[in-house]
């Protein structure tokens, strides 16, 4: 049966989890839903992927909010969804997650998804506190990973059977990775996600250090993202004489990453946490070798020893040995790279996502 589905969350700036919740509400419109998108923060011209949202115009709502109790946003979003005969609401990160369930306040027939996108671990107090108060009014919380599930339940164990794990689907494309019989040197090294400090890229970067020194002239690699680390990367690597080895550029369109997953050799991701990394996924979805640390996530994602390399958080050591190891194992990139890919055609496909959050939102 088809439903009025409303989508919440903080903004469509830049980010994971926003891309998650684009694509998972353009899909179920395409399968016969009707979609709703509600924006918390910010005007139309503040959000650069709202042109991805293939939904009609007047689905989308911009609740104009201050903050999160902001009761004026909160009843201007209570009237839409009143209007438009709503009764499912599904909101992700920390924000939106406290607007959803305050809305029982207003409508108390709605029923209320909320989707944790990150260990607990970073989440502030105040909304671990909201979180036991407010799961009270929740139908589902949909965790991104085992691992985060496992963090919910630290403190709020009294709502385990309200927790549920959906891991992001991902799309996996016909065009992929195919390794010729010799991997050329240098092997082409490619690293996506923000230039923040959760994304560990100046640790990559001493890591790539440490690997020059042992082979040097074995690899290029490229860093494709934009934030506010962004000049303090570029200055790690004029430090560490890499700018001929290292270079940086800002995001680009899914399309031009594709090809950049399917001309690089290596992918990896140096993150401090994540909640379920969909870089990993795509890469791994385009036939690409991995290397990761051991986020949220990342070991039921790839599966250390099968279709990349797992290695511990915070450490450019263990990343620099990781990266050896494959300059040293050259046949691991054509078994890594295609077992990553049928893993993700298995295990992590958009199709069984959407049928699971599907059969979540009843």
């Amino acid at each position: 049966m088809n439903k009025k589905i409303l989508f919440l969350i903080n903004d469509l700036g830049i980010g994971g989890a926003e891309k998650v919740f684009i694509k998972d509400a353009n899909i179920l419109m395409e399968k016969g839903n009707e979609v709703f998108f509600a924006i918390l923060f910010g005007e139309d011209k503040d959000q650069k992927l709202i042109s991805n949202l293939k939904i009609k115009k007047e689905n989308i709502f911009f609740c104009r909010a201050n903050k999160i109790y902001d009761f004026g946003a909160l009843k201007r979003l209570s009237n839409f969804i009143k209007n438009k005969n709503i009764y499912v609401v599904y909101s992700t990160l920390n924000e939106a997650n406290i607007f959803s369930r305050f809305l029982k306040i207003f409508n108390f027939k709605i029923k209320v998804f909320i989707r944790e996108a990150n260990v607990a671990n970073q989440k502030p107090l105040k909304f671990k506190f909201l979180d036991i108060v407010l799961n009270i009014f929740v139908e589902k919380i949909v965790c991104v990973s085992e691992e985060v599930k496992e963090s919910l339940y630290k403190y709020q164990p009294f709502y385990k059977k309200k927790i549920e794990v959906l891991v992001n689907g991902v799309n996996v494309p016909e065009v992929h990775k195919i390794y010729a019989g010799n991997i050329e040197i240098p092997i082409k090294i490619l690293s996506v996600g923000s230039l923040t400090p959760q994304k560990g890229h100046k640790l990559l970067v001493e890591a790539l250090f440490m690997v020059n020194k042992k082979y040097p002239n074995s690899f290029k690699a490229t860093i494709v993202g934009s934030g506010v680390e962004k000049e303090n990367i570029i200055q790690k690597i004029s430090e560490l004489n890499l700018v001929d080895k290292v270079s940086i550029i800002e995001p680009v369109s899914s399309e031009e990453l594709s090809k950049y997953y399917i001309d690089s050799d290596l992918f990896v991701l140096s993150s401090l946490w994540e909640g379920c990394p969909n870089v990993l996924l795509e890469a791994m979805a385009h036939g690409l070798a991995c290397v990761s640390t051991k986020v949220s996530g990342a070991k039921s994602i790839i599966g250390d020893g099968l279709s990349g390399k797992l290695v511990s958080i915070g450490s450019s050591d263990k990343l620099a040995d990781a990266i050896v190891y494959m300059l040293e194992n050259k046949n691991k990139f054509t078994i890594f790279g295609q077992n990553a890919r049928k893993r993700a055609q298995n295990m992590f496909s958009n199709k069984k996502h959407i049928e699971k959050l599907q059969s979540i939102l009843g």
